[in-house]
């Protein structure tokens, strides 16, 4: 499925809740389910580290199960773009028409704040305008039912 680029930056400005009950304890890999306010689009936030690298994030956030709208890596590899310009370090992807998620551009500042990965979990989700958070803990389980 595409979409158009204004329908994607729409999207990612869309308020987004959390409407579950599940505890998510990170860091894990945790897939969060969220809901356009008519509940009638179901976005996702998904944040997973590497068990080797542990500075090594990824935090995205999609819609209509697989187009991914945004997604940051965090002290990943270098990232070679379709038009084979490389971006290093840290950096972000924007859905982009025809290409997806496939182009990225240095990651300004500020977007993802704080030492704590749990802190930058919730950056990423007020960046997303996700405006009910579900529970996170610290923790190796990803889920549990809250309490």
């Amino acid at each position: 499925m595409n979409i158009s680029d204004k329908e994607a930056k729409e999207l990612l400005e869309m308020e987004k809740y959390y409407l579950g009950d599940m505890k998510y304890y990170y860091p894990a890999n945790i897939n969060i389910p969220l809901y356009s306010k008519d509940e009638k689009i179901e976005f996702y936030i998904d944040a997973s580290t590497n068990s080797i690298k542990l500075s090594k994030v990824k935090y995205q956030n999609r819609v209509y199960n697989n187009i991914v709208l945004v997604r940051i890596d965090i002290d990943g590899p270098p990232h070679r773009n379709p038009d084979g310009t490389i971006i290093h370090g840290s950096h972000i992807h924007y859905y982009k028409e025809g290409y997806g998620d496939r182009w990225a551009e240095p990651l300004p500042p500020g977007i993802i704040n704080g030492s704590d990965v749990i802190e930058k979990l919730i950056n990423f989700m007020d960046f997303c305008n996700v405006k009910t958070k579900p529970n996170i803990q610290r923790g190796a389980s990803a889920y549990e039912k809250r309490d």
